[in-house]
């Protein structure tokens, strides 16, 4: 996936299956996505050997990160997200800024 091949704002949610604090925060993001549904693309990725290239695009060290790109570009950024309502926060600020 290039940084330029999605047009307007997509929210990317970088996890690991074997982490905890992914497993909680994936229950919360399939409802966060669903009440958004329309406004941005919405991704969540495991690590595994088809996505670990993206981790190192990203630089992703730390899951679950969520990372906002809005046309090619990185506009926001949570390393060790571990509430959705910090996903919440930054989402609503980016679509109130972009309104």
């Amino acid at each position: 996936m290039a940084r330029e091949q999605y047009r307007g704002m997509v929210v990317i949610l970088f996890y690991n299956n074997r982490c905890s604090y992914c497993k909680r925060i994936l229950r919360e993001w399939r409802r966060f996505v669903a009440s958004h549904r329309g406004e941005a693309v919405f991704l969540a990725l495991p690590y595994n050997r088809a996505t670990r290239k993206l981790f190192e695009q990203y630089d992703v060290y730390e899951v679950p990160t969520l990372i906002i790109v809005k046309n090619g570009e990185v506009i926001a950024r949570i390393d060790g997200v571990r509430r959705i309502e910090q996903v919440e926060e930054v989402y609503a600020q980016l679509t109130i800024n972009t309104v």
